[in-house]
């Protein structure tokens, strides 16, 4: 599986490390760029959402194993990198707060 680098957790979840690799907490005033991130349907569940970083998906197609750690507008995270919401159309919810979404998405263990 291939991992994020320091500059992608920075990116994308807002968590800078020491040069230990602990992690020093978010950067103030961070916010996501939702653009850079894949919603693909679950494949549990297909009523929620599973998020990850494009560079993450394209490279492992999966999901992070750890919660997200930021607000997605209208939706919660039920599991890691999961998302529900009471929204009548999530994926159109999705696609407006700026993901790329992949209602037929292949899982890595699907290929």
């Amino acid at each position: 599986m291939v991992e994020l680098t320091d500059e992608q957790w920075l990116e994308f979840y807002g968590l800078t490390f020491d040069e230990d690799g602990d992690e020093q907490g978010p950067v103030k005033g961070w916010k996501p760029d939702l653009s850079k991130w894949l919603a693909v349907l679950s494949c549990q569940d297909k009523k929620r959402w599973c998020i990850a970083p494009k560079p993450f998906w394209d490279a492992n197609a999966c999901i992070p194993d750890h919660c997200i750690g930021f607000e997605v507008e209208g939706f919660w995270e039920c599991q890691e990198h999961t998302l529900d919401s009471d929204i009548e159309d999530q994926e159109q919810a999705l696609r407006n707060l700026g993901f790329q979404v992949c209602a037929d998405a292949k899982w890595w263990f699907s290929q």
